[in-house]
């Protein structure tokens, strides 16, 4: 999985997304990278959406009682063919788009911000790194999914809190971090122009990032005692245990080709 800069389609993207969050400002400030976490390749056209063995002409599978002449021909087949069902790989640089043929490609991108030193592309290439910098979000169907450290930069650079927000008591903090949800008498106080089934950032009362949540309900309906009226999507609790076993197995795998 190789980092690469954006794209001018993932740019516009991030770009909306930090907009739409108060901090549009600090985009141009951040070094970004991307690099492929999940890759699917879905063929649409009706000629290729067809198994090797389909593809092989009659012709060719009419002489399976020819012994090795049939063999010889369906692998020079094969070889003929192969780039028809070859799964593409993703290594394009900024402002290059995906090709025609690459429109259909499934895939989730990984988003990171590190510092603005700025390092040689060969040097990614020859260390391999296994993580760069801040991870803040995934890329995916063209739209951005912040993580916990992307609600950071919100909190820390919106500081007029114009965005979606939840500030719960102590005891809910407590149940947040082993991914509960959220009850509305738990919440003290609320961006009074929350929508439903919109994306909130969950603080404590000393307006810290615990999560990020979703919405059931919109305006005051978010506080209504007695039921839950926040789904929990990320807490730090979760979070913080993942990053670290999924760091530690790339760290092993990396070790593992060295020795």
């Amino acid at each position: 999985m190789t980092f690469r800069n954006l794209t001018n389609l993932e740019e516009t993207i991030l770009k909306r997304s930090f907009n739409n969050w108060g901090i549009f400002e600090i985009f141009g400030t951040l070094r970004i990278l991307t690099r492929t976490l999940v890759l699917n390749a879905t063929i649409s056209d009706q000629n290729t959406n067809v198994s090797k063995h389909d593809a092989i002409p009659n012709k060719i599978l009419s002489h399976n009682s020819c012994g090795n002449s049939s063999s010889n021909a369906i692998e020079k087949y094969n070889n003929n063919y192969q780039g028809r069902f070859h799964t593409l790989t993703i290594g394009y640089s900024k402002g290059i788009e995906p090709s025609e043929s690459g429109k259909n490609i499934k895939r989730t991108e990984e988003v990171f911000v590190h510092s603005n030193v700025k390092y040689e592309n060969i040097l990614f290439k020859k260390l391999n790194p296994v993580i760069i910098g801040l991870k803040i979000g995934t890329i995916k169907n063209k739209k951005f999914s912040p993580g916990l450290n992307f609600a950071e930069f919100v909190v820390k650079h919106n500081r007029n809190m114009d965005y979606p927000y939840v500030i719960i008591n102590t005891k809910a903090e407590n149940l947040i971090v082993f991914g509960r949800d959220i009850m509305g008498s738990s919440i003290l106080s609320f961006f009074k122009d929350i929508k439903e089934n919109q994306q909130v950032i969950i603080l404590n009362h000393n307006k810290e990032v615990i999560g990020l949540g979703k919405s059931r309900y919109s305006g005051s309906l978010i506080i209504q005692p007695n039921i839950i009226t926040i789904d929990t999507t990320q807490d730090i609790g979760t979070y913080y245990l993942k990053s670290e076993n999924r760091l530690s197995k790339s760290i092993d795998k990396n070790i593992g080709h060295l020795l």
